[in-house]
């Protein structure tokens, strides 16, 4: 009855997490997520901490990355993934379970080491890590955002989970120990609270007039040939472009153009003509095929109808956009081959950082770049913003949404951009095919954002901004931090067992 109660807590555990998360976005029921996991895991065996910590996150990953199974067609794509995602909070929860044996005086710390320390390793291992879903993520409505500019989403989990475990050690000392409830209650209400005297954003220098375009896409149902398809997601985007008003600087989203506007004459006219009828540079993605694969370009057009500058996506998506160990998966399964074989032609990794420069009638400006996915990922946003030479001034995020339906995934991919604006003092734009769009001031105030399957062209007044947060000062650091509190969640929970154990023998 006890194992059957734990597994329940579990369970409304991850449902929580992912109701935290856009796009519902209910982000005070993170506390509860975590303090269920708490709740199920204390006290357990590793084994039994193992097992309930993957639970807790199948019935997270399982909805929130439920656009798996509609981008791929198949719910084997999302089984896959929610199940390797889960195994990191399976680990979680045997560390978790070994810690809440040690004394609440420092339980509540260890275990916030332990969640950020293996959150960070998940958005790295394996082929790159899945950063999606982390805790910072679901909390720019929340006090605790405040503190993205100084430790961006490390610091922000890092205290989230601290005050969760707080208040889930007062619920389990409350029968037992006023002093114990009464100081984590008290603890837990000061962490939520000081982040409130922080600064958002800063001073901007400067400001720039940006044409942000949302052409919309076909489905595969309304024009089924891919080569078509794309052709009508490039005139759709330059019939919107010309209704902008007047900007310096207009841009479009990844996949603007599908066919290589470069080589492809109708593709390339169409974006060669806009550029040189508005006498305003273009930013649109774009592919480069060659005979190995492909590369993911964001590009610069410059009024001439030049290409002035090109960026190629560094982070492709494993068994999204490529697959890696493609032959042995082949040879292993004729199903498997099938299914992989939807990703016809693998995306090469670029190799320069997310960033490009942009001459306008107001000087040249500055754009971090990360395309699509790479939003989620601390470092590469970060070196796109620091880079090499001066800062970026801007964060502009080209992403394709078309392959994710109905989801909630262009909801939860804005949620990690408007982060990204708080974390590093810069507007930010989000520029998508079919939706989310949207502009976010350097404070993460929203200005606008639009709808799945709308169209729409607008020009917005961004501010620009130079300065640099801490956050963007010290990534590097903090990337190899994180690899750190991950070995001292190993062996603060191999301590904490042989303690136990000892205890045990002794008795």
């Amino acid at each position: 009855m006890i194992f059957f109660l734990r597994v329940i807590f579990a369970g409304l555990g991850g449902l929580a997490f992912w109701a935290a998360h856009a796009p519902m976005s209910w982000w005070p029921l993170l506390v509860l997520a975590f303090t269920f996991l708490w709740v199920s895991v204390y006290h357990a065996s590793v084994k039994w901490g193992f097992l309930l910590g993957l639970i807790w996150g199948l019935f997270f990953f399982l909805p929130h990355t439920a656009w798996a199974a509609i981008a791929a067609g198949t719910v084997f794509a999302l089984v896959a993934l929610a199940l390797s995602q889960a195994l990191f909070i399976a680990i979680v929860g045997g560390i978790w379970s070994q810690i809440s044996y040690l004394s609440p005086k420092s339980a509540w710390l260890w275990a916030a080491i332990s969640w950020c320390g293996i959150e960070h390793v998940r958005g790295e291992l394996p082929f790159g890590g899945m950063p999606w879903g982390k805790v910072a993520f679901a909390l720019n409505d929340s006090p605790l955002a405040r503190l993205a500019p100084l430790g961006s989403t490390l610091l922000v989990g890092l205290v989230a989970v601290a005050i969760s475990i707080l208040f889930a050690q007062a619920l389990v000392a409350m029968p037992r120990s006023f002093f114990t409830m009464a100081t984590s209650l008290a603890l837990a209400c000061a962490l939520f609270v000081l982040p409130l005297f922080l600064p958002l954003g800063g001073s901007p220098e400067g400001q720039i007039a940006v044409g942000i375009v949302q052409g919309g896409s076909p489905t595969k149902e309304e024009v089924p040939r891919g080569y078509e398809r794309a052709l009508r997601v490039t005139q759709n985007h330059v019939e919107l472009a010309q209704q902008v008003g007047d900007a310096d600087l207009i841009v479009m989203p990844e996949s603007t153009s599908d066919r290589d506007m470069r080589t492809d004459p109708v593709t390339g006219g169409l974006l060669r003509d806009l550029a040189v009828n508005l006498d305003t540079p273009l930013m649109f993605g774009t592919q480069e095929y060659l005979e190995n694969g492909r590369y993911n370009d964001y590009l610069v057009m410059a009024p001439d109808s030049s290409i002035i500058g090109r960026y190629s996506k560094q982070h492709p998506v494993p068994f999204g956009e490529y697959v890696p160990f493609r032959d042995a998966i082949e040879s292993s399964s004729q199903w498997l081959a099938q299914i992989i074989n939807q990703i016809s032609v693998d995306m090469l990794a670029g190799t320069t950082n997310a960033h490009l420069d942009v001459p306008t009638s107001r000087g040249q400006v500055r754009l971090a770049t990360p395309i699509c996915f790479e939003i989620a990922y601390d470092l590469l946003v970060s070196q796109a913003v620091t880079g090499s030479g001066p800062a970026a001034q801007l964060i502009v995020v080209p992403t394709n949404n078309a392959s994710f339906g109905d989801s909630g995934e262009p909801y939860q991919q804005f949620e990690m951009t408007r982060f990204r604006a708080m974390e590093f003092g810069r507007s930010a734009i989000q520029v998508s095919t079919t939706g989310v769009s949207g502009l976010v001031e350097a404070n993460g105030v929203l200005r606008y954002r639009t709808d799945v399957g709308q169209q729409e062209a607008r020009t917005e007044n961004v501010m620009l901004y130079n300065h640099l947060t801490f956050a963007a000062r010290s990534a590097d650091v903090r990337h190899q931090v994180g690899y750190g509190l991950a070995i001292i969640a190993v062996i603060i929970a191999i301590i904490a067992y042989r303690r136990r154990t000892h205890k045990a023998r002794r008795r």
